[in-house]
């Protein structure tokens, strides 16, 4: 499924990664992981750093699933998330190797 963009075939893959489908979860990501990238890159992050946003909105998304239910609309969700991940990035400045991941996860 992927680039399979329709919300209504993302509400059902939200629904059955919540249940604990892998191969739901794995369309999610195929999905919706270029927007993830695109909206941190759009931040001016470089690439470890959007990296590490990516890898948060993913955690995030992860521990909201059951929270989303079937009615969200994941895409703007996960660019609302990766956004707001992005812009902390950005005020915090430079991490100096330790990651934007660790920095923002540390809040």
């Amino acid at each position: 499924m992927t680039g399979d963009r329709s919300e209504g075939a993302s509400h059902r893959f939200v629904a059955a990664a919540a249940a604990g489908d892998h191969r739901a979860w794995d369309a999610l990501v195929d999905c919706y992981a270029e927007d993830v990238w695109a909206t941190a890159r759009a931040h001016g992050l470089a690439e470890d750093e959007a990296a590490d946003v990516s890898v948060l909105v993913w955690l995030r998304l992860a521990d909201s699933l059951a929270a989303i239910g079937e009615d969200a609309e994941v895409g703007p969700w996960l660019r609302a998330v990766a956004c707001e991940a992005a812009c902390d990035v950005v005020l915090r400045g430079p991490t100096h190797g330790a990651g934007a991941l660790a920095s923002v996860l540390a809040d």
